[in-house]
């Protein structure tokens, strides 16, 4: 008798950015709450909670047997550790979750010095992807990993096939960011407020023109897997599927567990199939997208032409005469809230509906809850409604949370440990790093982006590489190209290569005996404190070149923390972001433009999507004061540009380094 194989029951994870969506969550059936403190949360702009709340918060879930983890899961500054150092000890002592969702390496050492008892499980936005770095994870104390949103069902299967004890939790539900995760710089590129630190202002929601189109053509649909759960449930070692939504409302978290619980739970039949899949239309999401998940039916959720913005689409804006109105595509009911425009619009609003609208009836809006009146055709968004059901659930969560007595909390003081060891040495340098179109360009260049173009270059060549030649990898690479890269680093090093630099932690399972070579931690590994740098030293990597968008205060005195020897990214055309997918109208030979006047540009690479902003990064003017402080290399990075860019815009910037990085 043939054994059928056991599925797996994974845990419905949901996500709290408000005491609300908490008590929805726990209403739904939520079997875990992801939730964040006021900071150091990759979602700062949601309300997030105090210790004191999570205290009470913790206890309310724990009589259920419901585990609450904490997205802690920004890059920290050298001069945030001992604050968040601070706030470890704090939630140690009155909050005990489940787990800590992580992205610098930095609180690794952090958590295990403060003894905190917890899992450990890696943010999505570490860009963990390779199967080869589930042994890095689980020599670091990882319990799980948050596997993007980008992976197909196959490549999902090829890190659940190491049967590693480290966990995979994967996303099935919400809003996709046009980057990469932890590959976006482009919030921060275009005024200092980071996605990686929790403040992004979704400058990717645009509309941007090019090629004579104008529209949102990075803007993307959400991902809704709904019924294709039940393929990812056949892989036992997905213990988690997440939602996500700490800006989300509670109707919106309500709806979206519900609705993936009826798929995980019942059997159902494929009539009942498309009534749960109208429980998701009730979450007022934007349109949905299976995205990647199928690779012989992917879907480019980028640019489409549905409205993207947040909430569900119900209308645009008419005018007649003095007067503005809605005539909803469907009934508005009293107290529903409605979102008027893009957040970045002057005419923004957010506005409760006072009767109910009948679909195709008229709202007609009143001009003092506008700073600006907006044009015709604006599009409007519902983004909230309070049915009764729900709010008598939230109402009861609520009362019994105020019966739990709040925990009197004291002040933590918490000292940064000393495990540095004597700083290493390195000889001061410059190199300048490009892509490879010929023979001559590899043989003629100082640093070489390890790419399909130079793998198809060398192979079956007789080369010796000179010592002083560096290799890059990309920042990104997906788990059925691991063996490429792997075959490419193994002919580099044949032919004498000694000089690797790597653009994610996780990727350094690619490179072997690593601790022989000259290998160092890249700009896109977003290494902005020394405890993070500490942790690259103690896996064997030689030096680190630190974040590109760190601020002057913070890039002059990150060498005196660090053991290891530094390098900084000083010139050349660094990216907004690195992107799995393009929008067809987006021409690659031409500038896209903003409303604002900032023009950008595209370049593909492989599998990956560049898109650069129309200037250079420039700190050359600088890099006396870089040395004094203590750098050792500094890197040009070379990009072929359209011919658009030297015609039109010849400026550069120094980024955010005389700014404030928030």
């Amino acid at each position: 008798m043939i054994r059928k194989k056991k599925i797996a029951r994974p845990e419905i994870l949901a996500p709290a950015g408000n005491r609300d969506s908490f008590f929805a969550a726990v209403a739904a059936g939520a079997d875990s709450i992801y939730c964040s403190l006021k900071n150091f949360s990759a979602r700062m702009e949601a309300d997030n909670f105090s210790i004191e709340e999570l205290s009470r918060l913790s206890e309310l879930a724990g009589k259920r047997g419901i585990y609450v983890y904490i997205a802690f899961n920004s890059i920290l500054k050298e001069s945030d550790l001992s604050k968040a150092g601070n706030l470890l000890v704090k939630l140690k002592r009155y909050v005990k979750p489940q787990a800590l969702i992580i992205n610098d390496p930095a609180l690794i050492k952090i958590a295990a010095d403060i003894g905190i008892r917890c899992e450990l499980h890696l943010s999505t936005l570490s860009g963990f992807s390779l199967p080869s770095g589930l042994e890095l994870a689980e020599n670091l104390g990882i319990k799980r990993v948050v596997i993007p949103r980008e992976l197909n069902i196959d490549q999902i299967r090829l890190l659940a096939d190491k049967h590693s004890p480290v966990e995979l939790e994967a996303f099935i539900h919400g809003a996709l960011c046009y980057g990469i995760s932890g590959k976006c710089y482009w919030s921060s590129w275009l005024g200092g407020k980071s996605g990686l630190r929790g403040r992004c202002v979704q400058p990717c929601r645009r509309i941007y023109s090019s090629g004579g189109n104008k529209k949102s053509f990075f803007s993307c649909m959400d991902l809704s897997l709904d019924v294709l759960v039940k393929v990812l449930q056949e892989i036992n070692e997905v213990k988690a599927w997440k939602i996500e939504g700490r800006k989300k409302t509670p109707h919106y978290v309500y709806y979206t567990v519900w609705g993936y619980k009826t798929l995980r739970d019942e059997k159902l039949t494929a009539r009942e199939k498309k009534d749960t899949i109208k429980i998701f239309e009730q979450a007022l999401g934007r349109p949905s997208t299976h995205y990647n998940f199928l690779p012989q039916r992917k879907y480019n959720p980028a640019g489409q032409e549905s409205e993207t913005g947040s909430g569900k689409f119900v209308g645009r804006i008419k005018k007649s005469g003095n007067n503005f109105f809605i005539e909803p595509i469907e009934i508005l009911m009293k107290s529903d809230k409605i979102r008027v425009g893009y957040q970045g619009d002057r005419f923004h609003c957010v506005l409760y509906v006072p009767v109910s609208i009948p679909k195709g009836g008229k709202f007609i809006l009143r001009r003092k809850d506008f700073k600006q009146v907006p044009p015709s055709k604006t599009p409007v968004f519902l983004i909230d409604r309070k049915e009764r059901e729900l709010k008598d659930y939230i109402g009861s969560l609520e009362r019994e949370y105020n019966e739990i007595i709040p925990v009197k909390t004291s002040a933590a003081s918490y000292s940064l440990p000393s495990f540095f060891r004597k700083k290493r040495k390195f000889r001061i340098s410059d190199t300048f790093v490009k892509r490879a179109h010929d023979l001559k360009a590899v043989n003629s260049s100082q640093g070489i982006w390890i790419d399909d173009k130079f793998f198809n270059i060398v192979k079956n060549k007789k080369i010796f590489f000179e010592k002083s030649r560096w290799f890059w990898l990309p920042p990104y690479i997906w788990p059925d190209e691991e063996k490429k890269y792997m075959e490419a680093v193994k002919l580099i090093i044949d032919m004498g290569g000694r000089n690797f630099v790597v653009n994610n932690l996780w990727h350094a399972g690619i490179i072997k005996n690593l601790k022989k070579l000259n290998v160092w931690a890249g700009p896109f590994c977003n290494i902005a404190n020394s405890m993070a740098v500490s942790v690259f030293a103690e896996k064997g990597f030689s030096g680190a070149f630190i974040s590109p968008e760190l601020c002057r205060d913070d890039i002059l005195s990150l060498p005196k923390y660090c053991e290891l020897p530094l390098g900084l990214v000083i010139k050349g055309y660094f990216p907004f972001a690195v992107s799995a997918v393009m929008n067809e109208d987006i021409n690659m030979d031409k500038l896209f433009t903003s409303p604002k006047k900032e023009a950008g540009f595209v370049k593909k690479h492989d599998s990956l999507y560049w898109v650069y902003p129309a200037w250079e990064l420039d700190l050359s003017e600088y890099k006396g004061l870089f040395k004094k402080a203590g750098y050792s290399v500094f890197v040009q990075m070379h990009e072929n540009v359209p011919a658009d860019v030297f015609k039109t815009l010849r400026k550069t910037s120094s980024w955010n380094f005389n700014l404030k990085l928030l």
